[in-house]
């Protein structure tokens, strides 16, 4: 069944689902693949930076220069966007084998970020993973507080950012954090992975300043407008992927299936297929949506797969609320690999 353009589907109760064993290969982890992808992550942030700054310097006028550089630092900012995808993979341990490979490289490309803490933001986003919308979800108590997309724009990722780096300091100095579920690390090994995540930011965001003082004009428009910019758009991913979604490991979040988000999130759009498989690599996502459909899974319960571009954004509007975590905490533990 069809409503507008996101494909809706009911069937059984979300009880009697279980989740279907995926084919090894699509749980296989490519150590070129995973360098593809940080190099299309870099690419997608100095390419467009430096295209931009190139139209600021060109003879073209103003009226033209202005929405030039407006789509090209926007292509910029996603290449940041992606910095923290890469961060993302790294602690789901999808990039390498080695579980301290994906840590190291996940936290240095992410903090490529201006101060961002991915070791931070992991721990949330496994608890997340663990309770999606349920009342342990972390995620709940972060987006649900911003009910309009002005908000959501300006104070979302503000919000989770001060959160996650309070969270890296709490690992650095060993003191307790109040998640349940924790990282594949021991205390110690945490504690260093904080300080390596500390000690990588500081040398990016001193990176960003040197430059930006020798060439304020490289800063600005290479740096600076696309880390606001990021602001902005990333601050409002997590309502497209949870806003109006609801309880159960086929309904609890959304897919964007256009290509363009494809393209723009390199596999990271298929969101549900992440959720019901989060140790699987983003660059699989596609091909396990297409073995779920293959096998009539969707039709197992109520999905959220939006097929537009303009309908997917509809959900970062007051319209959509996101998830308030009063269902009750479930037993399935999505992070096991069960196959």
């Amino acid at each position: 069944m069809m409503i507008d353009t996101q494909e809706t589907i009911a069937g059984i109760e979300q009880e009697e689902i279980t989740r279907p064993r995926l084919p090894a290969h699509l749980y296989a982890k490519s150590t070129p693949l995973s360098l593809v992808f940080i190099f299309y992550s870099i690419c997608m942030f100095v390419l467009p930076a430096a295209a931009a700054l190139y139209t600021w310097r060109s003879e073209l006028e103003l009226v033209y220069k202005i929405p030039i550089m407006t789509v090209l630092l926007f292509l910029s900012q996603q290449g940041l966007h992606l910095f923290g995808w890469v961060g993302h993979e790294g602690f789901h341990l999808s990039l390498f084998k080695n579980k301290f490979t994906n840590a190291y490289a996940g936290i240095f490309i992410s903090s490529m970020i201006f101060a961002f803490m991915q070791i931070g933001a992991s721990i949330s986003h496994w608890n997340h993973h663990r309770y999606t919308n349920q009342e342990l979800d972390p995620d709940v108590q972060i987006f649900t507080k911003f009910k309009h997309l002005w908000s959501r724009l300006l104070f979302g990722r503000l919000t989770a950012n001060r959160i996650y780096m309070r969270n890296t300091f709490k690992m650095l100095n060993g003191e307790p954090l109040e998640y349940n579920y924790k990282l594949p690390f021991s205390k110690e090994e945490t504690k260093k992975l904080a300080a390596l995540n500390i000690l990588f930011a500081v040398f990016w965001m001193a990176v960003y300043t040197g430059i930006t003082v020798m060439n304020p004009e490289v800063g600005v428009i290479c740096i600076i407008i696309p880390h606001i910019m990021l602001t902005f758009y990333s601050g409002i991913r997590s309502y497209l992927e949870h806003a109006g979604t609801g309880h159960g490991m086929l309904s609890d979040t959304r897919s964007r299936i256009a290509p363009f988000f494809t393209f723009f999130y390199f596999g990271n759009n298929y969101h549900l297929e992440h959720h019901l498989y989060p140790m699987a690599p983003c660059y699989r996502l596609p091909a396990i949506h297409r073995h779920l459909r293959q096998i009539g899974f969707f039709h197992k319960g109520e999905v959220h797969i939006e097929k537009g571009v303009l309908k997917a954004y509809s959900f970062a509007t007051g319209k959509y609320s996101y998830p308030d975590g009063r269902l009750k905490n479930s037993a399935f533990d999505p992070l096991l690999i069960d196959n």
